[in-house]
């Protein structure tokens, strides 16, 4: 994704970005867990210019020698310079930890190994093999006319070399069948931990009560930060995360702790979920959740880059370009009876994992069933 903006068969990176200054334009690459792209940025009068470009770097990257290794090089101090954040490496612990099969379970930088191994005919075969035009979506937003843009599309993109690419299908994590233990011995002030479970997929009829229960637990106002640092002292710092996938997702808590305080937080997370797994939300902290979830939803679409994207996303994974629409209602909609069942299914507290990062625990593991792994490799996990 980096590369696609170094250069092209017509432009180097240089004239790309001399073209893109003079039209105070961006063009920026993105890659995530299931997808790859570009967002593009530029005024209604420069459409045509700024979308021949983008047309340009989509279908005749060059992948130049020289710029690989500039990309290769930022990509790798990216990865050395986790070693220094715990947090960084925490989260790749987790991750690795929680999906032993599924490819979520790698960490997003790649690794020095697979960094420094890449070479340009892997990238332009890989390219050439992904960049199927059946699968491409393109979503534009802004003071424009939709029929004048799409003939423009088809203008610049009909020539692209048609072929179908294979559909890459991956099996959901397996359930977790007991508690996964790892640890990442460092000399700190405090522990960093996090107790997660798998959880669903992005289109699973229980993603809006998850999306509800995540906002009731986390943030200052959440009921994690009032019961475990307000009122029981016991973290620095505390919230609960949710990452929702295609074929499987993640839920989890995470806390930071004095080191002392880590046997007795860890079990006091534990307890939290145990009670909303048992009885759920009130209705006082739903009809909360609905109100701070949609108005951040509605936040994050303020600008023209993120609606397209949004859209572009969602259409891509098979949930329909006006998914957020159907999200939104989705949420109105959720009841109680709907949490508790989300909650039974995702919270599982004697099937857990639990990475920490600090000073090694002393305490034998908190039940027998624990399987448990110790990695002193801080870019293991």
């Amino acid at each position: 994704a980096k590369m696609l903006t170094r250069g092209t068969a017509s432009m180097t990176a240089r004239d790309i970005a001399l073209q893109l200054d003079s039209m105070g334009a961006d063009l920026e690459p993105f890659s995530g867990r299931n997808s790859f792209g570009i967002t593009a940025k530029f005024l209604s009068q420069d459409l045509a210019r700024g979308m021949s470009i983008l047309a340009n770097v989509l279908s005749d990257p060059s992948f130049p020698q020289q710029e690989i290794e500039k990309v290769r090089t930022d990509m790798l101090q990216t990865i050395r310079t986790k070693r220094d954040r715990p947090m960084a490496q925490l989260f790749d612990l987790f991750y690795a930890t929680l999906y032993r099969r599924h490819p979520y379970g790698h960490p997003s930088t790649g690794t020095e190994q697979t960094i420094q191994s890449i070479t340009r005919e892997d990238l332009i075969g890989w390219y050439k093999k992904m960049r199927d035009p059946s699968r491409i979506i393109i979503s534009v937003v802004g003071d424009i006319e939709g029929d004048r843009v799409a003939r423009m599309l088809r203008a610049r993109f009909e020539d692209m070399a048609k072929h179908k690419a294979s559909v890459i299908r991956v099996a959901p994590e397996p359930p977790l069948e007991s508690t996964r233990i790892a640890h990442i011995d460092k000399k700190s002030a405090q522990v960093n931990f996090v107790i997660g479970f798998l959880g669903v997929p992005l289109s699973s009829s229980l993603n809006a009560p998850m999306e509800l229960i995540d906002t009731a637990l986390s943030g200052q106002g959440g009921r994690l930060f009032y019961r475990l640092r307000d009122k029981q002292s016991l973290a620095y710092a505390v919230s609960s995360f949710r990452l929702p996938g295609l074929e499987t997702g993640a839920f989890g808590v995470y806390m930071g702790c004095a080191p002392e305080k880590f046997p007795v937080a860890k079990q006091a997370v534990l307890r939290e979920l145990r009670l909303l797994r048992d009885k759920g939300l009130s209705q006082e902290e739903l009809d909360n959740a609905k109100r701070h979830l949609l108005g951040t939803m509605a936040i994050e679409q303020q600008t023209n880059g993120a609606q397209a994207l949004d859209m572009a996303l969602n259409e891509l994974y098979g949930l329909g370009y006006d998914y957020r629409e159907k999200l939104i209602k989705e949420i109105k909609a959720v009841t109680l009876e709907q949490i508790r069942q989300a909650a039974k299914k995702v919270l599982t507290p004697d099937r857990h994992v639990l990475v920490s990062i600090g000073p090694q625990p002393t305490e034998p593991p908190p039940c027998d069933n624990t399987s448990s792994e110790n990695s002193e490799e801080e870019d293991e996990g």
